[in-house]
């Protein structure tokens, strides 16, 4: 007989699956709490890889014609997504070092800045980009 709890989710399996299914861009806003603005934003996967119980990704956040080069993990069992700023480009109060945090399934995530001056913002997201969006 087996005592414990067993765990009926694959973690692993889990993660080789959203490299197929995980949405490539997510359209909508960006709310900065410094200066209470808000920026239409969308964040553009161009690598997702499966590594373990973990999704690697990389891409970028437009925000209108600019661009910042973002990199994050998603885990599989927490559902758990954290976002880094990958670029020294300073744009809406988003600064290298500082990461977005939140749950895969809210579609939405908290801006943690690198500094402590900064009050930091939330990403807010549809389900998927409109046509318009997807266009190249």
């Amino acid at each position: 007989m087996i005592e414990g709890p067993v765990e009926s989710f694959a973690p692993v399996a889990r993660a080789k699956e959203l490299t197929e299914s995980f949405a490539r861009r997510w359209c909508d806003t960006y709310h900065s709490f410094n200066k209470k603005s808000v920026f239409d934003v969308t964040l553009l996967f161009k690598r997702i890889i499966s590594i373990g119980q973990m999704v690697s990704l990389s891409g970028d956040l437009l925000i209108g014609n600019d661009v910042i080069n973002m990199r994050g993990n998603l885990n599989t069992k927490s559902n758990q997504i954290e976002l880094i700023i990958n670029s020294d480009h300073v744009l809406a109060g988003l600064e290298e070092s500082g990461s977005f945090i939140g749950f895969y399934s809210s579609k939405r995530l908290s801006w943690h800045p690198n500094r402590l001056n900064n009050a930091g913002g939330m990403l807010i997201f549809n389900d998927f980009c409109d046509s318009e969006s997807l266009k190249p």
